[in-house]
């Protein structure tokens, strides 16, 4: 699923992985206990962004679509088969007989009441701009031009579901395993309203559902008796634990508290391999840490002056000498694991990627120069990142990269859902963010580079507009990649966008989670399969 990352963690989260090879859980009561990094904001499928937000939500709810045991097929989920009509825009999904927590049934109505919500502007759905590509008048409906009833989506009857998208996706079931079109209980929404996720009101669709949830301690999850596939469902909950201290999170992992971490201490992955061997869990996933420009401010509509920030600042140093954990030097969007995009040689990148440091630090300099600033005239800017050390460290670095092309840089750190508010409101400067993509279609990292929510900068062209479009009516799968790789070269010479490196996720497994194996190329695991 696309979302935000809030630090260098790895993204925890629950999609089922119907028929997966079950995980014996040896540890006392059958209960997984997880760090999660952060205390989540809410658990509304229709309302969470963050990863340790989704982590949480993909273990209560679940939608048309899931992911094979391969972490990486789409199979059906609550939909148990379905069908595409001959021009690929309209898909007819065969619901199961699955039931509601509470035992009422899950029908095709209820889809579309949580696809209406998803688009309702008034749901204020951060991420529905995930949706806007594919099922029809989405985004005329969010933006508020059409009346929900547009949605291309209608039940023929109880458990039988058609969309309608706007131009042919081949790859829609994968875009239906992101939280936003989780099914939700209207009767129970309409009963509650806000308060429907407490413990005491939520009625879910998936494995587990809210037992506890004890601010900034812990979220209890129990075992739904009444999901579908209730019997492949080994274990009797799961317990998330928001622990922002990395260091933190490890000590309870050595005492036994914790059987997975969220991730390790930065720059402690090869001292955590000495320490807990094959305990340790690291591999790339597809997921780009960046900066944006602000592409309204002034004071950067100099390219020379966005191309300078780009410039000076030294990737290798920051991933082989602060982070140590595998991840990548970025000089583009697109991850390395992105399928069905171009080969490695023909993928955008930035031009002096190649260009020993020293010269481009030359050159730089010389830019800013052209550009009217000195030691004695500055280019004062200010730096905003999600509160974590990781970020603080990376942000201090770069800082003192700056200085030595005359920037002075302060730097201002907020908590994590406050911070992405104001860079999606333009309330920045420079900012810190990072991007995972959910599927392999290269379109789950381009949203960056477009007009909509994901693309903080505010950066972009008709250009990119109408080649985004010519991609999304696309079936040929290497002519839609070259198109892409069109607009990632478009953004990348705009410079608004710094890409920083490519992620890697470090966490711990105990050995006491028996038969744990690693997850997908999303990086998704299965407390089913505990």
């Amino acid at each position: 699923m696309k979302k935000f990352l809030n630090c260098t963690t790895r993204i925890i989260s629950g999609l089922i992985l119907l028929g997966a090879l079950t995980i014996t859980a040896v540890f006392a009561g059958g209960i997984l206990r997880v760090g999660n990094g952060l205390e989540p904001w809410s658990l509304d499928p229709q309302r969470v962004q963050i990863d340790h937000e989704v982590a949480i939500v993909q273990d209560m709810f679940m939608g048309l679509t899931t992911t094979a045991p391969d972490g990486v097929t789409t199979i059906p989920g609550l939909a148990k088969s379905w069908t595409v009509s001959k021009d690929g825009k309209t898909y007819t999904f065969k619901l199961r007989r699955a039931k509601w927590s509470d035992g009422k049934a899950i029908t095709a109505q209820d889809f579309v009441y949580t696809f209406r919500r998803a688009v309702d502007p008034k749901t204020a759905a951060p991420l529905v701009v995930n949706l806007y590509p594919n099922v029809k008048n989405a985004k005329a409906i969010n933006q508020g031009k059409l009346p929900v009833t547009s949605l291309g989506i209608k039940a023929l009857d109880a458990y039988t579901l058609q969309i309608v998208l706007s131009d042919p996706d081949p790859l829609f079931p994968n875009t239906l395993l992101q939280p936003i079109v989780y099914v939700v209980p209207e009767h129970v929404i309409k009963k509650y309203g806000d308060r429907w996720t407490k413990p005491e009101n939520i009625v879910v669709s998936g494995p587990f559902t809210l037992d506890k949830w004890q601010s900034q301690s812990f979220i209890q999850l129990k075992k739904n008796p009444l999901f579908f596939d209730a019997k492949r469902v080994k274990l009797d909950g799961v317990i998330f634990y928001p622990i922002v201290d990395a260091n933190s999170e490890l000590a309870r992992f050595r005492t036994g508290d914790l059987d997975i971490t969220a991730t390790i201490p930065s720059g402690q992955l090869q001292r955590m391999k000495a320490l807990f061997g094959k305990q340790v869990k690291n591999f790339l996933i597809p997921a780009t840490y960046y900066y944006v420009i602000n592409s309204k401010n002034k004071k950067f509509s100099d390219i020379r002056v966005r191309k300078a920030l780009s410039m000076a600042i030294n990737r290798r140093i920051i991933v082989n000498k602060m982070l140590k954990g595998g991840q990548i030097p970025a000089y583009g969007l697109m991850p390395p694991m992105i399928e069905n995009y171009v080969k490695a040689s023909k993928k955008p990148h930035l031009p002096f990627k190649d260009i020993p440091y020293k010269k481009r630090l030359q050159i730089a300099r010389r830019l800013m120069r052209e550009a009217g600033y000195s030691a004695r005239n500055p280019l004062k800017v200010v730096l905003k990142y999600n509160t974590s050390k990781a970020h603080k460290k990376i942000a201090i670095a770069i800082s003192a990269m700056w200085k030595r092309i005359a920037v002075k840089t302060s730097l201002f750190n907020q908590e994590v859902t406050v911070h992405y508010q104001d860079l999606n409101k333009g309330n920045y400067e420079i900012g810190r963010a990072g991007w995972v993509a959910d599927r392999k279609d290269p379109w789950g990292m381009i949203l960056v580079l477009l007009d909509d929510e994901q693309n903080l900068s505010g950066y972009y062209t008709e250009k990119m507009l109408s080649l985004a479009k010519q991609a999304r009516q696309t079936i040929d799968q290497k002519r839609r990649a070259r198109i892409y790789a069109r607009i990632e070269k478009m953004g990348l010479d705009a410079y608004y966008f710094i890409p920083l490196y490519y992620y890697t996720t470090s966490y711990l497994v105990s050995n006491r989670v028996v038969g744990y194996r690693i997850p997908g190329v999303l990086d998704e695991y299965l407390s089913l399969r505990q």
